[in-house]
């Protein structure tokens, strides 16, 4: 962002008008950096697409432990070990990890995005907001039976909410289900193939449940 900004005018830009944009993992990057200062000066406006599904980063002491289960994994004592390691067997176990992504580290980040903006300290420029309609299908293809039924699909909301540790409780789950499933407030394609509608709802909910925090408070 620092050389767009330096450099954009030699292309025909305006410096004075920049704007960030990101979808998913990209649209929690926007997030992050409408929460750290330090990127402030580099852009003026921003656009986060399906980005808000966590508060943004984690403690510190999560992060701790996630580092001290990839010393273990490979059998080093530091970091200058890990930089030893094939980048694919370290991203092999990135990938098992519970959460990651960025940190509370008291330098970039005070407090979590999330956090933050609660406390009205976040970069205060226009900003658009929203989300694919069927952001999370593709990572549900293989996880959800495609004949998922009611039951089903409140064993596996249910279970998402305890996994990620958000308060959860019978009106919650009700309510989601008359959000996609009895108002018809939810248009499903004329065509669903092999897949009912509760394996189309759980695309909607069922891998990230933080994602309704914002949409519920709850958490």
């Amino acid at each position: 962002m620092k050389w767009v900004k330096e450099n954009i005018a030699a292309f025909g830009g305006d410096p004075s008008q920049i704007t960030i944009f990101g979808e998913s993992a990209g649209g929690n990057s926007v997030f992050n950096h409408l929460a750290q200062p330090n990127s402030f000066p580099y852009y003026n406006r921003a656009i986060i697409e399906s980005g808000c599904y966590d508060e943004g980063a984690m403690q510190i002491k999560e992060a701790n432990v996630n580092y001290n289960t990839v010393l273990k994994t490979f059998q080093c004592k530091d970091l200058a070990c890990l930089k030893t390691k094939p980048a694919v067997n370290l991203l092999g176990v990135l990938m098992t990890l519970h959460k990651w992504g960025p940190v509370v580290d008291q330098i970039e980040l005070t407090a979590t995005p999330e956090q933050l903006f609660l406390q009205g300290t976040q970069h205060k420029v226009p900003t658009i907001i929203g989300s694919n309609r069927d952001e999370l299908a593709f990572w549900t293809l293989k996880a959800v039976d495609s004949d998922c039924n009611e039951t089903c699909f409140d064993i596996a909301i249910t279970a998402s909410f305890i996994t990620s540790k958000r308060v959860f409780n019978a009106s919650i789950l009700q309510e989601l289900k008359e959000l996609y499933q009895f108002n018809g407030s939810y248009v499903y394609p004329k065509n669903l193939g092999t897949y009912s509608t509760y394996w189309w709802e759980e695309t909607r909910v069922g891998t990230d449940a933080g994602t309704f925090e914002n949409v519920f408070n709850v958490g």
